[in-house]
């Protein structure tokens, strides 16, 4: 164990336990975990998938916690074959920029019919799978994606390896299913054959091929393109006349899947507590698939260790800790949405939070995170206590926290969304949220495994990143996302994964340890009357505000601001009513719980 680094005024009001908590991450440690959880490929329900869940739970176990891999069965859905795209027969090409529904009516608008084509679109604007569905909605008969530099290229300077951002052969994997719609296993095998669909027997899957690309792979299609020049808004960072097609050559696009029934491993490891006085257990978890190799995305944060050093300091939690490693986050958050699924009237019925990271070590400038609003005090002074190391010396984490929405929108900016990035080099993952200015802490929105808990169970939640200056970091979702990237470009100290630790653990310290729990009604009531006063905004006609196509982001009240912004006038109508009889009973609640 190092010796603590002591901070003026802070660690001198921890409690002793605290201290431990404070002082046990070990950054060389965790940089050997780190690089044996990503020396091989572990999608979902692969034979590295179960190896990396054999190593947390043994590694849990070791460390005394009660441990196990439940395994969920699950709809696979995996390449048969490679995918090609070929110069023949088949359907042209239109450019549809980000995919979003005004870039179709810009299309329509311009006499570029995108019945039978092929779309090609850039990340950017919105979730991968809601440019599928917009594109489908459309008639196009297939959808191509790719990662444009001005997203996260060379527009930003060096490509990896020679710098942080995406090389010309980088392509962005990632699922294509409409998560901001509903999430987990769009076949639920794991539910009984008569139990009701949680998405209302609805496919939130496209119906035609998807195919992520590259910017070397797609400029060709782009030289190719004819028809009306593009807006300016359309046009990218590559060398080349963007223009809406249809492209000067047909081609054909060969998407061989299968599906196929498996299982995901997840990791369910519990800290018992006290549970006849304390019976709300508090949970913490981190996804451990990865599409690659997984480095920055997932495996960037844990607190186990830390806990079982206070446990070994004669620690036990009044409330149970159970610490959950995910499996099929990428492909639609499966395994955490599936556990809470069938766990909703049993071990989370009664929950006291749920703490989330997913790539908790985005770079290494500012700490952002978003949550529910009631968890901000808890938050603020975890932040406060906690600390990163730099240059030798301890920095209070609440000196890095910066606000949500005062940086780019998080793995939304990594999917495209949001403002170009204000500097360059340092790579980060801002964060998925926006800020209601009730607190710094931001609003949670979907795209991570808090999303069932929160969205669904109404849990409390929170989700915390570090971040670089830059904007995104350009390996997302890439075989580029490597042990080798993070040691050189995100954090070559690791000194901020151990922040990230001493900071999860304090979260979890509190939440299970406190006598009373550290949560505060009177900021969640602030920020329900913030949410009304957005309605009411709305309701006079004075709102525009984008969340259903921020993918990951989060908006209040998506229902009715996307449905008049598709023009589903009706359908805004009661959505507006529905969202205020939904608040009445938030306000109530709350009036009645704070006396």
């Amino acid at each position: 164990m190092r010796l603590p680094l002591l901070l003026p005024g802070a660690l001198a009001a921890l409690l002793p336990l605290e201290r431990v908590l404070i002082d046990t991450p070990e950054p060389q440690l965790l940089r050997s975990h780190m690089y044996n959880l990503t020396q091989f490929d572990h999608l979902m329900a692969s034979p590295g998938d179960h190896a990396n869940a054999r190593y947390v739970r043994d590694e849990l176990r070791r460390l005394g916690f009660d441990a196990e891999i439940q395994e969920v069965p699950v709809m696979t859905h995996l390449p048969a074959g490679p995918p090609t795209l070929s110069a023949v027969a088949g359907g042209a090409v239109v450019y549809a920029n980000f995919g979003m529904p005004s870039d179709f009516d810009a299309l329509e608008a311009a006499g570029v019919d995108v019945r039978g084509k092929i779309a090609l679109t850039r990340y950017g604007g919105c979730f991968r799978g809601l440019k599928a569905m917009n594109a489908e909605a459309r008639g196009a008969v297939a959808t191509l994606i790719y990662s444009d530099p001005q997203q996260d290229g060379f527009t930003w300077g060096p490509t990896y390896p020679a710098g942080p951002w995406r090389p010309p052969q980088g392509v962005q994997r990632g699922s294509a299913q409409y998560l901001s719609l509903c999430a987990g296993d769009p076949f639920r095998l794991y539910l009984d054959a008569d139990a009701p669909d949680p998405c209302g027997n609805v496919s939130y899957v496209p119906k035609h091929p998807v195919l992520p690309l590259s910017y070397e792979d797609a400029l060709p299609i782009l030289e190719l393109l004819g028809g009306p020049a593009a807006p300016a808004s359309f046009a990218g960072g590559l060398a080349v006349a963007y223009a809406l097609g249809p492209s000067r050559a047909t081609f054909r696009l060969h998407v061989d899947n299968e599906y196929a029934e498996g299982a995901v491993p997840n990791v369910v490891a519990t800290l018992a507590g006290d549970d006849a006085a304390f019976p709300r257990p508090v949970y913490a978890g981190n996804h451990r698939d990865a599409w690659v190799l997984g480095a920055v995305d997932p495996h960037s944060g844990t607190a186990a260790r830390a806990l079982a050093a206070a446990r070994d300091a004669g620690w036990r939690p009044r409330r149970t800790v159970v610490l959950c490693s995910w499996s099929g986050e990428e492909y639609g958050l499966l395994g955490s949405t599936a556990y809470a699924e069938l766990e909703a009237r049993g071990a989370l019925e009664h929950a006291t939070a749920y703490v989330n990271v997913d790539v908790a070590v985005g770079g290494n400038a500012t700490l952002e995170a978003a949550g529910t609003q009631s968890l901000d005090g808890l938050f603020a002074a975890a932040a406060a206590d906690a600390h990163v190391v730099r240059g030798g010396a301890a920095v209070a984490l609440d000196e890095l926290w910066v606000a949500a929405g005062d940086s780019e929108d998080g793995k939304a900016a990594i999917d495209g969304v949001g403002r170009r990035p204000r500097a360059v080099f340092y790579p980060r993952r801002p964060t998925r949220s926006y800020h209601v200015g009730v607190s710094k802490l931001g609003t949670l929105g979907s795209g991570s495994d808090y999303t069932a808990f929160v969205d669904h169970l109404g849990i409390p939640s929170l989700d915390f990143s570090f971040r670089g200056p830059a904007g995104t970091y350009g390996t997302y979702h890439s075989v580029y996302d490597s042990y080798a990237y993070v040691d050189a470009v995100i954090d070559p100290d690791w000194e901020h994964h151990a922040a990230a630790a001493r900071l999860l653990a304090l979260l979890v310290f509190r939440l299970a340890d406190a006598r009373v729990l550290p949560v505060a009604p009177t900021t969640e009531a602030r920020a329900v009357a913030a949410y009304v006063n957005e309605l009411e905004q709305y309701a006079n006609g004075t709102l525009g505000a984008p969340g259903y196509y921020l993918g990951y982001g989060a908006t209040s009240f998506p229902g009715p601001v996307h449905a008049v912004e598709d023009g589903r006038l009706a359908e805004a109508d009661a959505q507006v009513r529905e969202a205020a009889d939904r608040v009445d009973a938030a306000a109530a609640y709350l009036r009645e719980i704070c006396g």
